[in-house]
């Protein structure tokens, strides 16, 4: 739904909306969500003890400008924090990014679960 309401996205917000719904698929089929492969990222690694964390944030983010939208992604406790710090005009559009935010964060959250449950 979020694509056909983006404005002429970009190749970014395409492997963006990609990843995080292969990260959906995953978690939807019982599979860990960082058993997916791995996107190309450009730029600094924020969280070098949570892998993932840069590709989750790099994705929510790149969907966020295709939406003329921003957030603020950061680490709270064990999880990784989606702010949205300006919102998306559309209804549809906005309640999209909230929606892909709290999937960010509770899938930033099992990852740190399994590794836990692992040890």
């Amino acid at each position: 739904m979020l694509w056909s309401e983006l404005n002429a996205p970009g190749l970014a917000a395409e492997q963006a909306l990609e990843h995080l719904t292969g990260t959906v698929a995953n978690v939807e089929d019982h599979i860990h969500p960082m058993s997916q492969q791995e996107i190309v990222l450009f730029g600094d690694f924020r969280w070098l003890h949570r892998r993932h964390w840069d590709q989750w944030a790099w994705s929510i983010e790149r969907i966020a400008e295709a939406c003329n939208a921003k957030v603020l992604c950061s680490e709270k406790y064990d999880y990784l924090s989606v702010e949205i710090l300006v919102q998306p005009k559309p209804k549809n559009q906005r309640r999209a990014l909230e929606e892909l935010s709290n999937f960010v964060e509770l899938v930033s959250d099992y990852e740190l679960f399994v590794e836990v449950q692992s040890h």
